[in-house]
């Protein structure tokens, strides 16, 4: 049963999920959870923490199945969806500091430390800095909208503020990070 769920695309599960089918939740989890486990371990550097995180998300899939995305790229969708949730743990469980040495400490086995992937490390400061330091109301629109990928409507009406108000904020706060990873860019260009 195993092997024949490895060939089945893994949108078509996606698909059984959304259509709130067992088979989809089951079939997503036997072909992906050692991969998103195996990357969450990677970023935590703790394997029971890395086991809850991509458990969550599992669990977070199958309570908002019917109301998950049509998605074209399953598995980015999955993947930024586990980095959302690595996030929250280490705001969770570290200071910030910890959080930007943590991630220039992980090592990739299968790349080499090129000038690439410093500044993919950098970015990632920037933007964890960026979203640290959005006000309270906008960080939460930001965490529900990304992290959650719940629609406008849904954060509006859970808020208790406009749809319009929702979009601004969306688009602020998308703006601010990608203002701090233009700045992150120039301070590791000019300043390495």
């Amino acid at each position: 049963m195993h092997n024949e769920r490895l060939h089945v695309d893994i949108s078509e599960y996606w698909k059984l999920l959304r259509n709130n089918r067992n088979e989809g939740i089951i079939g997503l989890y036997d072909v992906l959870w050692e991969e998103l486990y195996l990357y969450a371990s990677k970023m935590v550097k703790d394997e029971a923490a890395a086991t809850d995180i991509v458990q969550e998300l599992f669990i977070h899939l199958w309570e908002k199945r019917e109301t998950l995305p049509d998605v074209p790229q399953v598995k980015a969708y999955l993947y930024t969806a586990l980095k959302n949730r690595i996030l929250n743990y280490f705001a969770a469980n570290e200071t910030r500091e910890h959080h930007i040495k943590a991630w220039h400490a992980i090592k990739e086995p299968d790349r080499e430390a090129t000038l690439e992937s410093v500044l993919e490390k950098e970015l990632y400061r920037s933007a964890l800095t960026e979203i640290s330091q959005l006000p309270q109301r906008m960080k939460e629109v930001y965490r529900l909208a990304f992290e959650e990928a719940m629609p406008v409507a849904e954060i509006a009406r859970n808020m208790g503020i406009s749809e319009q108000t929702v979009r601004n904020q969306v688009n602020l706060a998308a703006r601010r990070i990608r203002q701090s990873i233009k700045l992150g860019i120039f301070l590791f260009i000019f300043f390495r």
